[in-house]
């Protein structure tokens, strides 16, 4: 398994636009963060994600691990918590670096 960090797969934009759909799902019964990552962010740009990994990567998982990534940034906060797109320190380096 390749360990890879967030800002090399997704662009700024995307992290924050990330954040926000984590933040979204926090609030919202409705919301499911690993769909809309994976609808938003990853399907639209697998092509350039499998190209700066260098491997074919599952859609889903990669939307699980952003998700994981993002809300593992301070394990120490709540669920509900603002996320902080400037720290993406991940709990798993199975997931992330």
């Amino acid at each position: 398994m390749k360990t890879v960090k967030l800002q090399h797969i997704l662009t700024p934009d995307e992290i924050a636009r990330a954040i926000q759909i984590c933040e979204y799902a926090s609030y919202h019964s409705d919301g499911n963060a690993v769909l809309g990552i994976t609808n938003e962010l990853i399907l639209p740009n697998i092509e350039r994600i499998n190209k700066k990994t260098g491997q074919e990567n599952d859609p889903r998982y990669l939307a699980y691990a952003v998700e994981f990534a993002l809300r593992s940034n301070d394990p120490r906060a709540p669920k509900s918590a603002p996320l902080d797109p400037n720290n993406f320190d991940c709990g798993d380096p199975t997931i992330c670096e």
